[in-house]
């Protein structure tokens, strides 16, 4: 199987893995150093109020697609409905002629729609890597 073909499948079935886990999924629209992409993610809350841990996996429409797929803890600053929190966490960005890891270090901001729908806006840089860049998403949970 070409590595073109097996990209996408694995994306697929990282993302049809985890719906055994309900709640905290969420998609989004992103920006890649001005390329446009789609993001999903899933939000498994850890230590409470704390903190939490996002899984992500996107998609960048540059030249030629390149797929993303990120891990960042969230620390929580605040504990209201609005919820604003920094982030760290490693990113592995990839297509057919390139494999890159990266830091991704940033910001972003949960509020409350309703009791169980969300939006998010976040703003991460990636650091350590060639394919570094400003990442700005927003998006809704579901």
């Amino acid at each position: 199987m070409k590595a073109k073909n097996v990209v996408p499948s694995m994306i697929i079935c990282l993302v049809m893995a985890v719906p055994a886990l309900a709640g905290g999924f969420g998609a989004g629209a992103q920006t890649y150093d001005g390329d446009l992409g789609v993001q999903l993610r899933k939000e498994y809350t850890i230590g409470g109020d704390i903190g939490s841990f996002t899984g992500q996996a996107g998609l960048i429409f540059a030249d030629s697609e390149v797929f993303t797929v990120d891990a960042d803890y969230h620390f929580n600053l605040t504990r209201q409905q609005t919820r604003f929190y920094g982030l760290v966490g490693p990113q592995l960005a990839f297509n057919s002629d390139f494999t890159e890891f990266g830091v991704n270090l940033g910001a972003g901001l949960n509020f409350m729609l309703t009791d169980t729908r969300a939006a998010f806006a976040e703003v991460k840089v990636v650091v350590v890597s060639d394919y570094d860049g400003v990442v700005a998403t927003v998006g809704l949970f579901f």
